[in-house]
Formats: structure tokens, C-alpha cells, sequence
């Protein structure tokens, strides 16, 4: 019964996605920014990738220079409405050796040119498509790797533009997870409640059966010392053996209070993740028990995105409309945005990106915050990146 009602529940998140495209607004997603060299680059639910300077003469601050829009295209999956999907982005964009890679929800993956945003090359070409994207794209030695609706991982040779494996690997259902590639491998999760780890230069499972939990597996794992750790829609937090696919010896699965969404990140013996329940856990790495978590009493908003480790700080967005950074190795608050006092900003479900002193958030009202790390003050923002 439990595993029907997943299923059931899977189904219909992927069918409102899926819907939500064939209306006339764009669906409300959770792409986030990530900064490359001097350039930020952030895309929008409606299919817009864009690039800003960042400047800091007069005073810190962020100047568009290009955007590329993706083509609207026909439908994809179960519920395909002719020439009307949304060229939506719901995964962060990637960035490697001058060129950004995004996929997109009406099945394409899009290769372009860093510096002016010009298109290099789409996967597959012409009118096909694969199924409606949701992770991000993953680039290691020459190879994209992405996840597809159509429950399909596929592994795309940014050489030569076509499939670097026969043939992509297929899952029971939809897969959402951004992969993670380490040491010849690629690891990511399926809504068919599975984690998988297959070979990466031929896709050949390296596990003979991959490993189970009771709810769709969307996070992002997280790699360290041989254990695979990730969350679940089960609301448990598990611990994997990297080479074997079983669950880590000493490591009791942590219960939570609402779906796992997001990646963890490690800080000193600790493994620290976000859960929608609106808390965030730190658990002790070797035994899943909890260390601390905050907030001490109540919850903040729903938290999906992936958690940023900057140095001792765990740093956040929340459904709340807030931006939290609190002590790692305590879970002692340090500071919010805006501050207590003030109104929220629109939600955020997207991931954060820190580097350089500074802390970069997109809302899913279509907004850029900079803030300072140390502070949260802001340095600028907000930034419409819809309306210019």
C-alpha cells in the first residue's frame, strides 16, 4: 500500500510539471545561479538563460551582457500538448571550460558559449526530444551526464554531440536527481525509489541490484570516504557503501518529518542536509545520529535546495522567503535575510551559490540577491530577471 501511494503521489507531481507547461504562464521552478570567472549566470522558468558582468567600480554590482532564449517546443511525456510546452529550466546551469550547459523541460540539452551565450550544440538535434529535464546537467571527462523524465540517464559526448554509451540507461520512472561522478562512477536516484551506480564510460550497472528505499530518490548524493549518503521521499536519510551498494555498517537510517530534496554536505564528522519538514539535520557521519538541528523548536519554511558549506557556516534558502546561515558545528543561528524585522522575499527552492565572500540567491519570483557571507547585508539586489 505505502509503495502504491508513492508511486501515486510521484505521478501526480510529475504530471502538474508536466501540465503546467501547456498552460500560457511558465511553470514555477528552482533553477539557481552559479558563478563562473567574472560572469553570473542565472536562467528563468520560461526558458531564458542569462549572463551578467559582475562589477565592483562605482560599487558592487551585476550588468546583463547576453541572455539566449530556448526554442518553445512540442510536448514530451505522457501529457504532450502540441507546440506548447515550456522551454522552462528547473536545474542549475553548469559551467566548464568556456561553455554552459543547461537541459530543459521540454527534453533538450543545450550547449553554449560562455561568453556571449550563442549556441554550440543541442542533444538530440533537429525536431526529436527526450523526456521533460528537471536536474542539472553533470560534464566530467568529456562526458554530460543527465537524468530524463523518461527515466532514462544519458551519458552525451560533448565532442563529437552524440551518446557516449550505446545507449542510455533505463530506470522504472522519472529521474530528477542531478548525478554525481566520482572515480569512474556515476551515481544518482530514480523515482522508483532507487539509487543506482553504473560505470561511466559504458553505463554497465556496478551493483547488481541497486539500493532501495521506501519513496522516490530526488536528491543529489553526496560522496565522502566511500559512503554514499542521500535522502529519500521515504523522509529517511540513508548511508550506502560506494562499492557494494549496501547500507553503510553502524548507520541507522535517519526518520525526518517530510520528504529529503536536496544534497547534503560534510563538515568536520558531520553530515549536514536540509529536509522539507523545514529543519536542518546535522547527523554524526559513522552512526546517522542526530547532533543537532535547527531550528531547536518549530520549523523555518520548506527547505529544497542544496545546503552551502562556506567555510564554518551552513548557509540556505526556505520556501519562507529567507536566507539562513547558521554555525556548522553548532547549528546556532548567525544571521537571516532579510533580517527578522523585515518582510520575506519571494520563496526559494533553488540552490544558493557561494563563493568569494559573497552569497548568491534566486527566487522563484524570478529575483537575484547578492549578499555578503559574513553579514547577509546586502551588497545588491534585488534583480528582476524577467523584466529587463
Amino acid at each position: 500500500m505505502k509503495s502504491k501511494f508513492w508511486f501515486l503521489l510521484a505521478l501526480l507531481m510529475a504530471g502538474c510539471l508536466l501540465v503546467s507547461g501547456c498552460l500560457s504562464s511558465p511553470p514555477t521552478g528552482w533553477s539557481g545561479p552559479v558563478v563562473d570567472d567574472d560572469a553570473l549566470y542565472v536562467s528563468t522558468t520560461g526558458g531564458r538563460v542569462i549572463r551578467y558582468i559582475l562589477l565592483s567600480d562605482p560599487e558592487p554590482h551585476a550588468w546583463r551582457k547576453a541572455h539566449y532564449d530556448i526554442p518553445v517546443g512540442g510536448g514530451v511525456g505522457w501529457f504532450s500538448c502540441a507546440l506548447t510546452v515550456a522551454a522552462g529550466i528547473y536545474g542549475t546551469p553548469f559551467v566548464a571550460d568556456g561553455v554552459v550547459y543547461i537541459g530543459t523541460y521540454n527534453g533538450k540539452v543545450y550547449a553554449l558559449n560562455a561568453s556571449n551565450l550563442v549556441q554550440i550544440w543541442e542533444y538530440p538535434g533537429g525536431e526529436e526530444r527526450i523526456g521533460a529535464i528537471v536536474g542539472s546537467p553533470v560534464v566530467a571527462d568529456g562526458v554530460l551526464y543527465i537524468g530524463s523524465a523518461d527515466g532514462k540517464l544519458y551519458a552525451i559526448d560533448i565532442a563529437t554531440r552524440e551518446l557516449a554509451w550505446d545507449e542510455p540507461f533505463a530506470t522504472d520512472d522519472d529521474i530528477w536527481s542531478t548525478p554525481v561522478v566520482h572515480d569512474g562512477a556515476v551515481y544518482f536516484g530514480s523515482l522508483d525509489h532507487r539509487l543506482y551506480a553504473l560505470n561511466a564510460i559504458n553505463g554497465t550497472p556496478i551493483w547488481e541490484s541497486p539500493f532501495e528505499t521506501g519513496g522516490a530518490i530526488t536528491a543529489t548524493p553526496l560522496i565522502l570516504n566511500e559512503t554514499i549518503y542521500f535522502g529519500s521521499f521515504d523522509r529517511s536519510f540513508y548511508a550506502v557503501n560506494a562499492s557494494t551498494g549496501k547500507a553503510k555498517d553502524g548507520f541507522a537510517p535517519f526518520p525526518a518529518g517530510n520528504w529529503f530534496w536536496g544534497q547534503a554536505v560534510a563538515y568536520e564528522d558531520m553530515i549536514i542536509v536540509g529536509c522539507l519538514d523545514g529543519r536542518v539535520y546535522a547527523l554524526d557521519a559513522a552512526t546517522g545520529v542526530c547532533k543537532w538541528w535547527f531550528p531547536p523548536e518549530g520549523q523555518v519554511g520548506q527547505i529544497q535546495g542544496d545546503l552551502a558549506l562556506v567555510g564554518d557556516l551552513i548557509i540556505f534558502g526556505s520556501e519562507n522567503g529567507k536566507v539562513y546561515a547558521l554555525d556548522a558545528a553548532s547549528g546556532n543561528y548567525f544571521w537571516e535575510y532579510p533580517p527578522e524585522e523585515e518582510d520575506h522575499i519571494g520563496p526559494i527552492r533553488a540552490s544558493i551559490y557561494a563563493g568569494d565572500g559573497v552569497v548568491y540567491v534566486q527566487t522563484t519570483s524570478q529575483e537575484i540577491y547578492a549578499l555578503w557571507t559574513e553579514s547577509g547585508y546586502t551588497l545588491w539586489g534585488p534583480v528582476s530577471i524577467v523584466s529587463e
